[in-house]
């Protein structure tokens, strides 16, 4: 489908489905930044969204550059143009999600924003009282101290931690990955890692 977008952050749905059901592909391409759209999800009718984050980061490249990107549940091609997600979102009584252009209307040249996408679903028969939902959020840090731990997601219920996406900016020239990445889960250290670019299979 095809949906014009406005300046300056009106939220539009790109669909509003009944369930039970679970979405199961999301495709996007628009000519814009990984900034310049947020997505919201919302599941069985809540008011308050479970997934809100900028179009490139919820489809894994950070800081709002447009690159390549090949993973199992993420692929970004076309010189970061095409943007694909395969995680499983199921729902049982209603899935609705939107997308909000967020340039401002006072930017100069500046027009409203066709972004082009599919959403695959599938329905189910019948509700599925376990189900878990999927979730994200987009948190910026206040500026890093040497020394001290930057808190990357602050988790609360049953579920499972299946990864994150982390941009960094430096003030200085120089390789940043060197913080350990520490997890705990349920109160108790669960992981204590070799470095950031370790985490993220890089060295």
């Amino acid at each position: 489908d095809t949906i014009v977008l406005p300046l300056g952050g009106e939220e539009v749905t790109l669909a509003d489905i009944q369930g039970p059901g679970a979405i199961t592909h999301i495709w996007t391409t628009f000519t814009g930044d990984g900034r310049d759209i947020i997505l919201r999800f919302y599941w069985e009718g809540s008011t308050h969204p479970s997934v809100e984050a900028p179009i490139g980061d919820f489809f894994g490249v950070a800081m709002g550059v447009n690159a390549v990107i090949d993973s199992f549940p993420i692929q970004v091609s076309a010189e970061g143009r095409a943007r694909n997600c395969w995680w499983l979102m199921p729902f049982n009584r209603a899935a609705r999600i939107t997308a909000s252009y967020v340039v401002p209307r006072s930017t100069p040249g500046a027009r409203n924003m066709a972004l082009y996408y599919y959403i695959d679903y599938r329905r189910y028969g019948k509700p599925d009282p376990a189900v878990t939902h999927f979730h994200a959020r987009f948190l910026e840090t206040e500026v890093a101290e040497r020394g001290r731990l930057v808190t990357l997601a602050d988790i609360l219920g049953r579920g499972h931690f299946v990864g994150l996406v982390m941009g960094q900016r430096a003030r200085t020239q120089g390789w940043f990955g060197e913080g350990d990445d520490i997890i705990t889960v349920d109160g108790r250290l669960s992981f204590a890692g070799t470095g950031t670019e370790d985490y993220f299979c890089d060295a």
